[in-house]
């Protein structure tokens, strides 16, 4: 169950955003597994069975405003208040910052973003995959409880126009995280459950040569 509402206004030039989301959840899982098939092997795994469930939530707030203070000058500051509980509680506060620097005489812009984000972890299998990561037979599976997913995005990047209805975009980009989600295999049932990985990174560039609609 849950209930969001956007709110934006405009002035001058600045274009004010905010937000709010809330949520409320109810988490109910049964689950049995056995993969023995008679006759019965002493050695084979023997059965699992998993009942549980956890009550919870999400508070998000945000607010972000757009706006130039000098000519050819664009900044997006924003920051966002999100609060999840469900298996375990989660707070963060994510700044968010944009600018961009237009040079209109030779068609460039010159761009710079940095975003902090939280993704809560998945809910389907998250009672399940939080109790086998505490209890798990195999010392190295002992992962406990789920986490939610915390990243750090950077993001730099030139767009040139080349002529009328031409323009290269090039982008540069470094993503560094906490706790990413993967997923893995419970036996042989074909039910994956979430887990979190230590940490998750990822940079590169992205080249994009755009030709606008062409008129005949």
């Amino acid at each position: 169950v849950g209930f969001n509402s956007d709110f934006a206004y405009t002035v001058g030039s600045h274009a004010f955003k905010a937000g709010i989301d809330l949520s409320r959840l109810r988490l109910l899982e049964s689950f049995t597994y056995d993969s023995r098939k008679p006759p019965l092997d002493p050695e084979e795994q023997l059965p699992f069975s998993f009942q549980g469930g956890a009550m919870g939530g999400q508070v998000s707030l945000y607010g972000e405003d757009h706006f130039s203070p000098v000519r050819n000058l664009v900044l997006d500051l924003g920051v966002r208040y999100d609060y999840f509980t469900l298996i375990s509680t989660f707070v963060q506060v994510s700044p968010r910052v944009g600018i961009a620097y237009q040079f209109p005489r030779i068609g460039s812009t010159l761009h710079f973003a940095y975003n902090r984000f939280f993704s809560p972890h998945p809910i389907e299998y998250a009672a399940m995959a939080s109790y086998i990561g505490r209890t798990a037979a195999d010392p190295d599976q002992r992962v406990g409880n789920l986490k939610a997913y915390v990243q750090n995005y950077f993001e730099a990047g030139l767009e040139q126009r080349l002529g009328p209805k031409v323009l290269l975009d090039v982008n540069l980009f470094h993503h560094n995280g906490c706790d990413p989600f993967e997923y893995r295999e419970v036996g042989e049932s074909r039910l994956f459950l979430p887990i979190n990985s230590a940490r998750g990174r990822s940079k590169g560039a992205d080249v994009a040569l755009v030709l606008n609609q062409l008129e005949k």
